[in-house]
């Protein structure tokens, strides 16, 4: 079984990304809120949908989120960063997020599994 980004086929990797998130967000519901800080761009869209004279915070947003992902990309991966995937990570991440909020069941190795609020898994 390989154990790196990109080597499973899309609905596998939306099936692996729901997972995570429903268990991690019933063993440790505090931080699964949390993670709305992590979202900025998604974030920051919502808020300008609904505040359409304060669009200055989504370009500030997107500016800090830039400078994030080309230090990293640059400093730490050595490469420059994907713009395009960028953004469109920021909205799928944001949706798996939300997606995580709703359903007690996950699929793992072709199994359903119920999700216990204390984070435990039972056989279906």
């Amino acid at each position: 079984m390989e154990h790196r980004i990109g080597s499973e086929d899309l609905q596998t990797n939306a099936i692996h990304r729901l997972r995570w998130a429903r268990s991690t967000r019933r063993s440790r519901p505090a931080g699964y809120v949390g993670q709305l800080f992590t979202y900025p761009i998604p974030v920051a869209l919502l808020f300008c949908a609904t505040q359409p004279d304060w669009w200055p915070v989504l370009l500030v947003t997107a500016a800090l989120r830039g400078v994030a992902a080309w230090a990293t990309s640059v400093w730490i991966l050595r490469k420059q960063p994907n713009w395009p995937l960028l953004v469109v990570q920021d909205l799928l991440s944001f949706a798996f997020w939300i997606a995580g909020f709703f359903g007690n069941t996950v699929v793992w190795r072709g199994r359903r599994y119920y999700v216990y609020a204390d984070g435990r898994f039972e056989l279906r």
